[in-house]
Parts: structure tokens; C-alpha cells; sequence
């Protein structure tokens, strides 16, 4: 960890491996007697410079670790920024933290819904443990776009991308939107007028034609939508919910034009689609995965 962006890095995977959304942080800071705005949260998470010291100490301390691993934190920020980062200075960073028979982290246990915590986050977090997180995947919902192409709606080839950005995902059977049912804590999708959208849904993409698809929940905090615990199985429930919390968040967008201009949304470990069964009921059922269907207009989604 010798740059600022590293150590940045490694605060986002200690968020992402408390299962707090940034306003549970905040309220965790303030039960504390500390102020620690969402806002300020996002925009510290969002740079490459470091966060200021205090700043560091409140975040840390809401992500439910002790004393002694709020100092090695600040210890390391004050090493990264003078230039002088030993590599044997993570050997004196505490970890509670269980390990599988490799020696991964595990994380804590918690529920497909918004990453609650179902058992408190126990001992302290390393930054060797958020460092292997990071390296898992786990991501900032706010990601910069590392490519970006025009005309979303209307692929023209097999290679047209699409930008990152807000997007309402339109289901081409129905010109319905997919949306979460409000006061409902399930993430599970249906199809709604398109004008009922909730919540706010944005593309963020990965690499070649991979994206992740971001939820910002005004109750819940960022998240994302995800397959839970990367299932295999067909007719598996699509959930929005906390981002790395064991579900499979990265999809292959696949340009078609029949049965319907559009895409179709391939969770990349499992090569199916996303859609709604050809006998579902619009409105009512959930948005699933499936084997895909070339024909299937319930496998196609368009952008608005």
C-alpha cells in the first residue's frame, strides 16, 4: 500500500466488508457522539487523496472496529503520507477476522437484504484482509466508466457498448421499467410504469461488455443488483442489495435485434439471462434467471 488511491481503496472494501451503507455509518458515528455526514462518506470514498485524519477515525470506528485498529489505521494513512509505508507495518494490524481453510477472509455473516448484519462484526479488520477483499472484486459503486459509446438504446453491432450512467431498464414485452416494490425490503424486481421507477438505477461498466448494474436506495444506502450467492440454479430470484454481500453483481450486456431491438443481461458466471418466464404475470412476478431464449421478449431490455 504505497499511494493515497490504494489506501482509499482499502477504506471502500472496510465499508463494503461491514455491510453499512453509508447513512448506517453515519448513524453509527453519531450514536458515538461523532459526525461523520453520508456525504462526507461518499466524496472521501470517490477521491485518490487521503481522507483527513479524523475523518479516517469516525469512518473506522462506524465500521465496528476497537481502538487499537483505529490507531493502526491512522498510523498507516500518516506512513503513506510521509513516503514511508513499511511493508511490516500491516504485521502490526490486529485481525479478528476468520479465515477460510486457504486462509481468505471470511467475512461477516449477513443477509441477502441490504448486507443487515446478522452477527456483530467481531475483532478488528486489517488492511491485509481488505487488501484480499479488494482483490475479490468488491467495488465502488461510483466507479469512473472506463469506456463509454453513444446510441445505448439502439445497438447497432454485436461491439456497441453502453455508456455508464443513470439508466430506467425497460423490459421489451411490456415497456414496463424494473423496480423494486417501495416499503419492501426484498430488492426483488418487478415490471412498473416506467414513471414509478424505484430506486434509481445506474449502469457502471467493468471491462469489454461487462457492467455492473448500481442501486442508490434512499433508505438502504448504494448497492447493487446481484444473483444471490452466485446461484446456478434457473428460476433463481434477481435481488437488488448490498454490494459484494455474496452475490454474483457483473452481467454481460449482449446486443440483439430480434425478437426486439435491445439487450439481453448474462450474469457472467453463469452465461444465462435475466428475464420473466413467457407465462409470468406483468407486474406481479420477479425478475429471474433463466436459460436463454432467442425468442423470449422477456429476455430483452431497453434503456430510457
Amino acid at each position: 500500500m504505497h499511494s493515497a488511491a490504494e489506501y482509499v481503496a482499502a477504506l471502500h472494501s472496510l465499508r463494503v466488508w461491514s455491510g453499512f451503507s453509508y447513512r448506517q455509518l453515519e448513524r453509527q458515528a453519531r450514536e458515538r457522539g461523532e459526525v461523520l455526514p453520508h456525504s462526507t462518506i461518499a466524496a472521501a470514498l470517490a477521491r485518490t487523496t487521503l481522507p483527513r485524519a479524523d475523518v479516517v477515525a469516525s469512518f473506522v470506528r462506524a465500521c465496528g472496529a476497537e481502538e487499537d485498529t483505529v490507531a493502526s489505521w491512522l498510523s498507516v494513512r500518516q506512513q503513506v503520507a510521509t513516503g514511508q509505508f513499511r511493508e511490516d507495518s500491516l504485521a502490526t494490524l490486529d485481525s479478528g477476522v476468520r479465515a477460510d481453510e486457504r486462509g481468505a477472509p471470511v467475512p461477516p455473516a449477513r443477509s441477502i437484504q441490504r448486507g443487515r448484519l446478522l452477527a456483530a462484526v467481531g475483532g478488528t479488520v486489517t488492511v491485509v484482509v481488505l487488501v484480499a477483499l479488494a482483490a475479490e472484486g468488491l467495488f465502488d459503486v461510483r466507479q469512473t466508466p472506463t469506456t463509454t459509446h453513444t446510441s445505448p438504446a439502439n445497438p447497432s453491432s454485436a461491439q456497441a457498448l453502453v455508456p455508464s450512467g443513470p439508466y430506467r431498464l425497460q423490459m421489451a414485452r411490456s415497456g414496463l421499467c424494473l423496480s423494486e416494490q417501495r416499503g419492501s425490503g426484498s430488492g426483488h424486481l418487478y415490471e412498473t410504469p416506467c414513471e414509478e421507477q424505484f430506486p434509481s438505477m445506474a449502469l457502471r461498466h467493468v471491462v469489454d461488455d461487462i457492467y455492473r448494474v448500481a442501486i442508490d436506495h434512499p433508505q438502504f444506502g448504494p448497492g447493487c443488483m446481484g444473483i444471490p450467492f452466485g446461484s446456478m440454479d434457473t428460476g433463481i430470484e434477481v435481488e437488488d442489495g448490498a454490494c459484494g454481500n455474496g452475490a454474483v453483481e457483473e452481467y454481460r450486456w449482449e446486443p440483439v435485434t430480434s425478437p426486439a431491438t435491445g439487450y439481453r443481461i448474462r450474469p457472467k458466471h453463469s452465461g444465462m439471462c435475466l428475464g420473466y418466464p413467457a407465462d409470468s404475470v406483468i407486474g406481479q412476478d420477479t425478475l429471474r434467471q433463466l436459460p436463454c431464449d432467442s425468442s423470449a421478449l422477456g429476455q430483452v431490455f431497453q434503456l430510457q
